[in-house]
């Protein structure tokens, strides 16, 4: 498999909603503006320094872990951005087919609310749905209710509709991901740096 397949599959809408549908990534959206204030706001920085006895001197510069901090926000709030404008609402609702299937069954057994169904597949596919059972004739084309024989055939239509909402938008998946990563990635530096300083603080002690 190569690394595009690779990442082609970790990005699946589906996976990629535990981390966007949090609270935490959707609130670092707000983090890069706020940090554009509190760090990089030079006037900030000189009244800590003239009128507080918060840092003196170079101590009022920036840390470089703030830094790590900032611009892993930065790339969270990127792959949360692309993740909420991009991702298909099925995708962004339902884990997976079967919840999917579950939730949505009741109203898509109408044959109004079928075709609608067997459209949108078309649309996104390219080609009809795959229709083994005939759905499209017996319920759409002579507009009857759908029975329990039907409700087999009815899921795999519908699971076959979540699967192409969620591999969609491969471009978008793979940039989110890849912001998610790197952003996390930064945020861990200085946690690793922090809890080195304090193993060693604590070996002192002994």
């Amino acid at each position: 498999m190569s690394a595009i397949d690779m990442l082609d599959v970790s990005s699946r809408w589906g996976k990629l909603r535990l981390i966007g549908n949090s609270s935490i990534a959707q609130s670092t959206i707000a983090v890069p503006i706020l940090g554009y204030f509190i760090l990089f706001n030079s006037d900030i920085v000189e009244y800590l320094r003239l009128h507080t006895d918060f840092c003196v001197g170079k101590a009022c510069g920036v840390s470089s872990r703030l830094y790590f901090l900032y611009f892993g926000c930065f790339f969270i709030a990127i792959g949360a951005s692309v993740y909420s404008t991009m991702c298909p609402t099925v995708a962004k609702i339902y884990p997976g087919a079967s919840d999917f299937f579950e939730a949505e069954k009741a109203y898509f057994s109408g044959p109004n609310n079928l075709k609608y169904l067997f459209d949108l597949i078309q649309k996104q596919k390219g080609a009809p749905a795959e229709d083994p059972f005939d759905l499209r004739i017996h319920i759409v084309g002579s507009r009857a209710a759908l029975n329990s024989a039907h409700v087999h055939a009815l899921a795999d239509i519908m699971g076959e509709y979540y699967v192409l909402q969620n591999v969609s938008k491969r471009p978008a998946r793979i940039l989110s991901l890849l912001a998610y990563g790197l952003g996390i990635l930064l945020i861990l530096v200085p946690t690793v740096l922090t809890f080195v300083q304090v193993l060693l603080r604590a070996f002192q002690l002994f």
